[in-house]
């Protein structure tokens, strides 16, 4: 199980921020949307490290993985 570093903005900045334990990659984006959709922010991210690893948009309900 891996611990993602996750942000969660809304105007261009960081309004909250948690560590979520995540088994896989899809339980990460159903983590950030629930959050997202339960609260105000605009988008989310999740880093492991240095390295950018998922982005959820709020407003297109899409998300993004990038190579971690």
């Amino acid at each position: 199980m891996a611990v993602y570093e996750c942000f969660f903005f809304s105007d261009g900045m960081i309004q909250y921020w948690e560590n979520i334990a995540v088994r896989s990659g899809d339980h990460l984006v159903a983590a950030l949307r629930k959050r997202l959709f339960e609260g105000e922010w605009t988008f989310a991210e999740a880093w492991l490290g240095e390295a950018l690893v998922c982005r959820v948009d709020r407003s297109m309900r899409a998300y993004r993985h990038y190579a971690a």
